[in-house]
């Protein structure tokens, strides 16, 4: 793989640090090391990179006895002469960069902590800058970073290989430490709000840096709900948090999903909105908002199937001592011969004789039929929760694919679809993966539904066209404001909501596909994720009753696609080709010009001939 390909992928990310820091760039890092030496990382040893009060390291992460120990960690970049230093590894061979796998996926972490690879990372932070009053926006970032890290260390193991000593995740965490947990914690709020006040646009990984400084309060809320601490984690519900667009497009997301349903949430945004509304404003409390990062922790297993914040309890049928080891942090499938799929009831049996012999395996090694795990399919409870007509064929069992290891978060998916059983509809966000089951996913809304019967193709999700009608029609109540924050198009659950609007009205056949059309244009307005192509056809159904309304939203469009074609950073495409881009563009306001041919459109005319003058002079 080329070096190009690290930096084409990061640019973005790879601003020089502030003169507060005064450290060479992670660009320059990489480069420098790729352009000189030489390491191939395996299975038993990985290089890794830290940016340190020193400067910047290199360090090896070497498997031994069973767990990963840091060995042979070196000074590269020395900040006291702002020079890099030689290193005892061989010189440039290949043409395969070395620092690729380690630093490409924390572009964004090296970036926006001031030092970061290291364990101890946070508390140098919190050391060089805890005290300042004047620091710059990346710095603060930084900074509230460094709190909400070390926050967590107070009941977690927070290293990245699992060395440093944590409380068992079946006890409670003493008062004391869950006290320390709070103290920084807040410390970190603090530092978002003051960000916030410096920089209101500021934009963060998740969106706006109000967005972020909101979603740390429930990262409060739930961590203090896991260790035990539920009275604490009270006061992170705060009257009034996130911008009023946020809570609109959380109000369609459990608008959207039926009463007792199951929505396995990806992400910050489209897990703390939800719950802030369910906990803090009571709405639609009995949908259980489940987050497939969080699922890789046994303290939030555990928390879940309790039940906390009056959620009702979740069933699981896996012991909760098989999530708690070490060995279901990951788990490796050997195929094994045989003509039925592995059962997920084999699965379960299997994980949970495993732990009741108290056979202890790190990582648990399990023999599977194919990578294809079959689930049955309750069809009475499917036609009870309308999935599924009387009359209908039903399958037996669905697949779910899996990798040839998986982690304890896809265990605990599967371990939440065989005990739920179809009983309560199941949800899934756009461009969920853990547990591939896309041939049975169908578009909903702002969500997909699992279905008992698969897609007819295997490359496109289809609609669930009830629902989505329903939806679209009835359901989405809580329009996107005006309000919206800088910096939340980040969030591209917006995207795929317009783009569940546009694919629903290409097969709709019913008379009221302008007043759709018209819902999905107001309630997803320009100044809150600006109109993309895809928005045309939502125009052109508008046409028909609106036609001023319509030609003023294509020459938004036309001058939208125009706007991000004339400001694209060309790196921070992979692909990006100018040739193709300009190209791409032509087609486009082609096609727009060709989509409003049967309506006069003069003023969209003028507009287009004005851009394509601009394209070519």
């Amino acid at each position: 793989m080329k070096k190009l390909f690290f930096v084409a992928l990061c640019c973005s990310f790879f601003a020089t640090q502030a003169q507060t820091n005064a450290m060479a760039s992670l660009k320059e890092v990489i480069e420098y090391f790729d352009d000189t030496y030489s390491f191939y990382s395996g299975s038993e040893k990985q290089l890794e990179l830290s940016k340190n009060p020193k400067g910047w390291s290199v360090y090896e992460m070497a498997y031994k006895n069973k767990k990963w120990e840091k060995v042979n960690e070196q000074l590269f970049w020395d900040k006291a002469t702002q020079k890099f230093l030689p290193l005892n590894y061989p010189t440039k061979t290949g043409s395969n960069p070395s620092l690729y796998y380690s630093a490409s996926s924390w572009a964004y972490d090296f970036e926006r902590n001031y030092y970061y690879g290291y364990d101890d990372a946070g508390k140098d932070v919190i050391r060089e800058l805890g005290d300042k009053k004047t620091l710059g926006d990346t710095a603060l970032e930084g900074l509230a970073r460094a709190y909400s890290n070390y926050s967590r260390s107070f009941g977690e193991n927070i290293s990245r290989y699992g060395n440093n000593s944590a409380f068992p995740d079946t006890v409670t965490i003493p008062q004391n430490f869950a006290d320390s947990f709070v103290k920084y914690v807040d410390k970190g709020i603090e530092t978002f709000k003051r960000l916030y006040q410096q920089n209101p646009n500021y934009s963060t990984i998740v969106g706006s840096i109000y967005q972020k400084y909101c979603n740390e309060h429930m990262y409060a809320y739930i961590t203090l709900c896991e260790w035990g601490h539920e009275n604490k984690a009270q006061k992170y519900l705060a009257a009034s948090l996130y911008e009023e667009s946020f809570l609109s497009l959380a109000k369609n997301y459990l608008s959207s999903l039926e009463d007792n349903s199951i929505f396995i949430s990806n992400g910050d945004n489209d897990t703390y909105p939800l719950l802030y509304l369910q906990l803090a404003k009571n709405y639609k409390k009995s949908v259980h908002i489940i987050n497939n990062s969080l699922l890789y922790k046994p303290r939030y297993i555990q928390m879940i199937r309790k039940g906390y914040g009056g959620f009702l309890p979740l069933k699981m049928s896996i012991l909760q001592s098989a999530y708690n080891s070490d060995a279901t942090s990951y788990i490796l499938a050997y195929k094994k011969e045989g003509e039925m799929h592995t059962t997920c009831a084999h699965l379960v049996n299997m994980v949970n004789t495993r732990y009741a012999l108290g056979i202890p395996m790190a990582p648990l090694s399990i023999e599977l039929i194919s990578k294809q795990i079959a689930l049955p399919v309750n069809k009475a409870a499917c036609i009870a929760n309308n999935l599924l007509q009387a009359q209908e064929e039903a399958p037996t069992q669905i697949l779910a694919t899996l990798a040839q290891y998986f982690y304890r978060n896809d265990l605990a998916v599967l371990d939440i679809l065989y005990t739920n059983n179809w009983k309560n509809n199941i949800y899934t966000p756009f461009g969920y993966q853990t547990v591939n089951l896309n041939t049975y996913l169908r578009k909903a809304g702002l969500q997909n539904i699992l279905h008992p019967v698969a897609g007819s193709t295997q490359n496109r999700i289809e609609n669930d066209t009830k629902r989505l009608y329903a939806n679209l029609t009835k359901n989405f109540k809580a329009e996107i404001t005006n309000t919206a924050p800088k910096g939340s198009e980040y969030d591209l659950v917006v995207y795929n909501m317009r783009n569940a609007y546009v694919k629903f009205l290409d097969e709709y056949e019913g008379n009221d596909k302008a007043q759709i059309a018209e819902k999905g244009l107001n309630i997803l307005p320009n100044n809150y994720l600006p109109y993309e192509f895809n928005c045309a056809q939502l125009a052109i159904y508008l046409a028909e009753t609106q036609p001023q309304k319509a030609e003023e939203i294509l020459i938004l469009i036309a001058n939208n696609l125009y706007a991000q074609y004339n400001n694209k950073k060309p790196l921070v495409n992979l692909y990006y080709d100018a040739y193709t881009e300009k190209e791409t563009l032509i087609d486009e306001l082609k096609m727009i010009k060709m989509l409003s041919s049967e309506y006069t459109f003069s003023k969209l005319n003028t507009t287009l001939d004005e851009i394509n003058q601009k394209l070519n002079p």
